[in-house]
């Protein structure tokens, strides 16, 4: 979903193993997507995919690994209402040490019901309050 020439924002989407049926997780505009920028690369790159594929023009879906969609929907979800970069860099770090179990249990409980509420606990746990 791009933005501008030079900026691009993204739309995280869940699909089924057949990929027929798909679920919007989280959409992110290009202040967003900025801010999480060196995730979204990695998490394209743990994917196997080349960092080229990010692009303002590109209209294609990018398919990821379920993990790295995972933290970096976790990440996106976590740092939407934050604008303090240094907080964001937080959160990214604080979702990179999750382990497995722990990532999968966060992303259940933030895209399940009562997930608004659920996020905020989850704020609150990555930055150890």
């Amino acid at each position: 979903m791009p933005t501008g020439s030079d900026a691009y924002g993204l739309r995280l989407e869940e699909t089924d193993q057949d990929g027929t049926a798909s679920h919007v997780i989280v959409e992110a505009d290009s202040d967003q997507v900025h801010r999480v920028l060196p995730a979204v690369v990695g998490a394209v790159k743990t994917s196997g995919q080349a960092k080229t594929v990010l692009s303002s023009t590109r209209r294609a879906p990018i398919r990821l690994r379920e993990e790295p969609g995972v933290r970096l929907g976790l990440l996106l979800l976590a740092a939407a209402p934050v604008r303090k970069a240094r907080r964001v860099q937080e959160f990214g770090d604080a979702v990179t040490t999750l382990t497995t179990e722990e990532a999968y249990y966060w992303y259940a409980k933030v895209t399940g019901p009562d997930s608004r509420r659920l996020r905020r606990a989850f704020r609150l746990f990555l930055a150890g309050e």
